[in-house]
C-alpha cells in the first residue's frame, strides 16, 4: 500500500510543511506528529498551511527525492515512448509538465493539459526524470516557450 502524506507552504513562514492533512472549518493544517491522548481527548498539533499549495504523495520516489503533486518533471527517453494519449516517436525526446490527479491517477500534464504521462510509466519505462521545482515556487517553469 502506497503511503498517505501531503506538503504544504506554511501561512507563519511560507516553509514547506510535510505530514498528514486535517481540513477543518477552521483552516488547513500539515500534521508533523502524532496525535497524542490527553485529558480525555486527543490532541493533535497542526501547522495552518495555504490550502491551494497542498499536495499529495504521488507514492513514488526517484532518485530519492519524493514526488507530489505540483512538482514540475522534465522527462528524457531513450526508447520511443505511446502511451495512446501522447507519443514519441525520436530516441531522443524531452517533455516538461507538472504532476496532477487525472482521472484516477497521477501523471505529469503540459501546461496547457493537452498531453500527459502517467507517473507510473516512469518507473516502468526507459525514462529519465528531473525534478525542476513546483508550481508554486518556480510558477515560470510551466510557462509557455520557457526554454530552460
Amino acid at each position: 500500500m502506497r503511503e498517505s502524506k501531503y506538503r504544504g507552504k506554511r501561512i507563519d513562514n511560507g516553509e514547506w510543511a510535510y505530514g498528514d492533512l486535517i481540513r477543518h472549518r477552521c483552516g488547513t493544517f500539515i500534521c508533523t506528529n502524532t496525535a497524542r491522548y490527553s485529558g480525555g481527548a486527543i490532541e493533535v498539533a497542526g501547522i495552518e498551511v495555504y490550502p491551494e499549495t497542498v499536495g499529495e504523495f504521488v507514492g513514488l520516489s526517484y532518485t530519492g527525492l519524493d514526488i507530489y503533486e505540483g512538482d514540475v518533471l522534465r522527462l528524457y527517453g531513450g526508447e520511443p515512448y505511446d502511451n495512446g494519449v501522447i507519443s514519441f516517436m525520436d530516441y531522443d525526446w524531452e517533455f516538461t509538465g507538472h504532476v496532477i490527479f487525472q482521472n484516477g491517477s497521477f501523471v505529469v500534464s503540459e501546461s496547457n493539459d493537452a498531453c500527459c504521462i502517467w507517473i507510473d510509466a516512469i518507473f516502468c519505462e526507459d525514462i529519465d526524470v528531473e525534478k525542476l521545482g513546483n508550481i508554486h515556487d518556480n510558477p515560470e517553469l510551466l510557462k509557455e516557450g520557457n526554454d530552460e
